[in-house]
């Protein structure tokens, strides 16, 4: 619960801590393992971890949607 103090407490795939600007989000193994596949695809650098844990929402999102997701390179989505 927001602003609950306690000293210890379990947490479950996909759910959110916010620390300040930093929100950390548990994952589970296979979501690592998506994570780490998007990073293939996307570009290992530093600089795309923003994209790669956009593309990771995404796909969290059409996962709950069950809906289909199209991931494509800039310059080739369609309106």
């Amino acid at each position: 619960m927001l602003g609950e103090v306690r000293r210890s407490f379990q947490l479950a795939p996909v759910d959110e801590i916010d620390l300040g600007w930093i929100t950390l989000i548990a994952e589970s193994h296979r979501s690592m393992e998506l994570h780490d596949l998007l990073r293939r695809w996307l570009g290992w650098s530093t600089s795309r971890f923003g994209e790669v844990d956009r593309a990771l929402g995404a796909v969290r999102e059409m996962a709950n949607l069950r809906t289909a997701l199209i991931i494509c390179g800039k310059g080739l989505a369609r309106d």
